[in-house]
This record gives C-alpha cells, structure tokens and sequence, in this order.
C-alpha cells in the first residue's frame, strides 16, 4: 500500500471533520506518510537512549488533537532517538504486557533519526494502518514496544490521566516522564508533582516549553 504524501496531507487539510486550521496542520505532520514510511519533525535534543521509543500519549483525549474522521481518539507517539532510519515493519506496541502483538506496525514504516510516529489507540483498526487496534484506560495501565521477534523495547506503567493532559519525556528520549497539560486535571498526588502547567501535549512534535 503507497500514499502519495501530497494528496493525503491535502485530504487531511482540507477534512471536514478537523475544524481546527491548527489541528490540521500538527495531526498532517504526525502522520505524513511517503509509502507508509515517514518523516517528522527533527529533534536536536540528545536522548540517553538510542532507537525508537515510547515518547508521549494520551489516554484521555477530549479536546486536544482529533483523528482525520474528526474523532478524539487516544494516541501514541514513538520517537526515534538514534541516528538512523529504523524500519519499524513487524514492530508491535500493546497496551498488555503479555500480549505484546496487538498491534503491528505495517510494512515499510520507515522513522527517521530524530522523527515522531503517531498511533491512533483508538479500538478501530479498519480506520487505516496507523489505528490500533485497542484503547487506552484513562484510569491507568500499562505500554509496551516490542521488536518483531517480540523482544521488549521500552515499556511505560502510568496511573489515572487528567482530561487532555498526556505524559512524555521530557526531553525527548530521555527516562525523565512528566505530566503536560493543565494541572488542576491532574487525577493522582504523582500527577501533581510531576505536572508543568507550561507545557502542552505535542503530539508528533519535540516535548517543548518553558516557564
């Protein structure tokens, strides 16, 4: 399956379901395909860890980003922090530990150093390659990212998440997690303490902001 990147970014900005000039724009440069490969936006931040990595999602998602049906869906972004293209066919993310496959990343997902990749947990796969096939608990669960032969590459436990608040590295690729979004939504005391009410959820774009 190949996507031509300048009439699937067309369809994107011009869809009827994202009404948002700037939603548009950020969910285009989430997911610009070029035959399911993809490129992203670059991050000079230096991570600890090299390869791809659970970056950011968020499991309750009422008003933040919608998917190109216009739907607030739960998401998942992966960053590549190495140096080198990393072809993320047969790769796996869950939502179960001891169901590492449920979902596979098509053939020929190709990231970038330094490029995001996001993954709509939304429980409809049929929506295309980038819907998983599960969603997120909002009050709290587990992640995983698996290599094709299902050997565990990063993992994220996380507790009850505040409406449109979502957790990330800060900086990208590094083990430090952080709450983002507006603080009072936190749902537990490590929300709280953890939170930066300066900082936003970016999905498919750099962990960024300041005070």
């Amino acid at each position: 399956m190949r996507i031509k990147p300048t009439g699937f970014l067309s369809r994107v900005l011009n869809s009827p379901g994202i009404s948002d000039p700037m939603a548009r724009r950020i969910w285009a440069g989430a997911v610009l395909l070029a035959g399911l490969g993809f490129t992203g936006c670059p991050s000079s931040d230096h991570p600890t860890t090299n390869g791809p990595v659970l970056n950011e999602f968020q499991a309750r998602n009422d008003s933040t980003l919608q998917d190109e049906f216009g739907d607030y869906d739960d998401w998942i972004e992966v960053f590549n922090s190495g140096p080198d293209t990393v072809d993320l066919s047969g790769y796996t993310l869950t939502d179960h530990l001891e169901i590492p496959d449920k979902y596979v990343f098509p053939d020929s997902t190709l990231l970038p150093p330094g490029a995001f990749l996001l993954i709509w947990a939304d429980g409809e796969p049929e929506e295309g390659p980038l819907h998983a096939s599960f969603r997120l608990r909002a009050d709290g669960e587990e992640l995983g990212l698996f290599t094709p032969d299902l050997t565990p590459l990063d993992q994220h436990v996380f507790r009850a998440q505040g409406t449109d608040m979502s957790e990330g590295r800060y900086p990208d690729g590094e083990d430090n997690w952080i709450a983002f979004g507006a603080c009072d939504s936190c749902r537990t005391a490590e929300c709280s303490s953890n939170c930066r009410d300066y900082l936003h959820p970016t999905p498919g774009a750099p962990n960024r902001g300041g005070p």
